[in-house]
């Protein structure tokens, strides 16, 4: 029987800084990954950037914002527990099984302005689970009514998870576009998909779930950000390559003359879909392909983390220190 074995890192990673947190000759199966990130805002702590090279190919099989691999595409570490992630504090752990057959080599990415804190460990086996796990992200801004489309990795045999993150336009969405595989669909709506209604302020499950970032303010309605995820315990079996498509429509509910009249109305949002993915064989993906300040201007108002405690004490220790 194979022992677990642990790893540690803790540094002050610079900005633009590549950290390499584990290195390895395989066969290597990674258990968990715990990660401390930096209690800023939400764009620093998405700038926070996972690659995961493994036996001597260039492009990562991984490459993804921290926080979306766990779910959390808004960047604020809610407490959760679920079956492929688990955040509490500033904290995320990842149980993702990922594996190499000949060597890994795990790197984090500071692309925030300034120097962060960073601390990780991980749990391993000297062992090979006999497939490789990919997660590849990708931004998205359909015109009005739209789909969304984003091509499923080539060569994947299964779907493990899928993240979703949009930023409404405006306060009417309320996730009701179906999500489908190819011609096959797999939920209703993303209300479905996260398997809960969209008026909670945050809900998680083991597999599947949503992270609401709301607004502040005043008489404004409906949330700044949502995280939608839902992993597919097992694998979502793919038979060829397909594409992932959500239906960019809402619904409008008024009363005219007395009477209710809902209609579904199209919709433009802006969107992240993350997919992670198994392979029988060593994955071609795509690379992270938008920059920090794409992610700032993505996430737009931050307000809500500028008035945090978590805030205040952060500044308070930069000056200290």
């Amino acid at each position: 029987m194979n022992q677990v074995k642990v790893c540690h890192y803790s540094h002050i990673v610079e900005s633009m800084e590549e950290a390499t947190v584990f290195y390895e000759q395989g066969p290597i199966l990674i258990k968990t990954l715990n990660i401390s990130l930096p209690p800023y805002g939400p764009t620093s702590v998405r700038a926070q950037r996972l690659s995961v090279y493994v036996d001597g190919a260039k492009t990562p099989i991984i490459d993804v914002p921290i926080p979306d691999f766990a779910g959390l595409t808004h960047g604020r570490i809610s407490q959760m527990v679920t079956y492929y992630a688990e955040c509490s504090g500033s904290s995320v752990t990842l149980k993702w099984p990922i594996s190499a057959r000949s060597s890994m080599r795990i790197v984090v990415t500071n692309e925030y302005e300034s120097a962060v804190p960073l601390a990780v460990s991980i749990t391993y086996q000297t062992a090979w689970s006999g497939y490789y796990t990919a997660a590849v992200i990708a931004h998205s801004e359909p015109a009005t009514g739209a789909p969304v489309v984003v091509s499923v990795p080539r060569d994947a045999s299964n779907i493990l998870g899928l993240v979703v993150g949009v930023r409404p336009s405006d306060s009417e969405w309320c996730g009701e576009g179906r999500v489908l595989l190819g011609s096959r669909t797999i939920a209703d709506g993303l209300d479905m998909l996260a398997g809960t209604c969209l008026d909670t302020s945050v809900w998680f499950g083991s597999d599947r779930g949503i992270s609401v970032a709301t607004r502040l303010e005043s008489n404004i309605r409906g949330h700044d950000f949502l995280g939608i995820y839902r992993w597919f315990i097992g694998g979502l079996e793919l038979e060829e390559d397909l594409q992932l498509i959500i239906e960019q429509v809402g619904r409008s509910v008024k009363v005219q003359n007395g009477h209710v009249v809902s209609v579904r109305t199209p919709r433009k949002d802006k969107w992240d879909i993350l997919l992670v993915t198994t392979h029988h064989r060593l994955p071609d993906v795509g690379a992270y392909n938008y920059s920090t300040a794409d992610i700032d201007n993505h996430l737009g108002r931050r307000d809500y983390e500028k008035s945090s405690f978590r805030e205040l004490l952060w500044a308070t220790l930069k000056n200290h220190l």
